[in-house]
């Protein structure tokens, strides 16, 4: 259900893409269906296996929305293996989040440049800020306008980014 709001939310902000892992083929295909019956099937790429094997490879060069909801040992692991690709204003979204607390401390940290909240009881939302260290060096390289700021979430844009956020 979640995948069908997400890719509805980037259709009515001008497009994207959302790329999704799943491991039951059942819902896999359920998924497919769901999508194509809703006009969505064209925004979305469901990836086949667990989350920290499908997202190794061809990712976007950017990523504005990043769900953790599977296996949460992996939450570290799997920011670990997407953040570089977090753009500054980027929102990290980890479900039962009180179940990993490695990904909590991280995430809570200050020094790791995240802002980060808990909302509704067992979400956590993190917005990426970069590090304070790569703020100062892009904030001198750009003098007049300082680009580390919290910077602006734009439009909806999972994974890839919408048309609206890359104004």
């Amino acid at each position: 259900m979640r995948v069908l709001a997400l890719a509805a939310a980037l259709r009515d902000n001008g497009g994207g893409r959302l790329v999704t892992s799943e491991f039951e083929t059942w819902k896999i295909a359920r998924a497919r269906a769901n999508l194509t019956a809703a006009g969505l099937a064209d925004l979305v790429e469901i990836r086949e296996g667990d989350a920290w094997s499908t997202l190794a490879a061809d990712l976007p060069d950017t990523v504005d929305l990043l769900v953790l909801e599977g296996a949460k040992a992996l939450d570290p692991e799997i920011l670990a293996r997407v953040e570089p690709r977090l753009r500054p204003g980027a929102f990290v979204v980890a479900d039962n989040a009180e179940y990993s607390p490695d990904y909590l401390a991280s995430a809570r940290a200050p020094r790791n440049g995240y802002l980060s909240v808990p909302i509704g009881g067992d979400v956590e939302l993190s917005m990426r800020i970069g590090r304070a260290a790569q703020c100062a060096k892009r904030v001198q390289r750009t003098a007049s306008r300082p680009i580390c700021a919290a910077g602006r979430a734009g439009g909806l844009g999972i994974t890839g980014g919408s048309r609206r956020s890359r104004r």
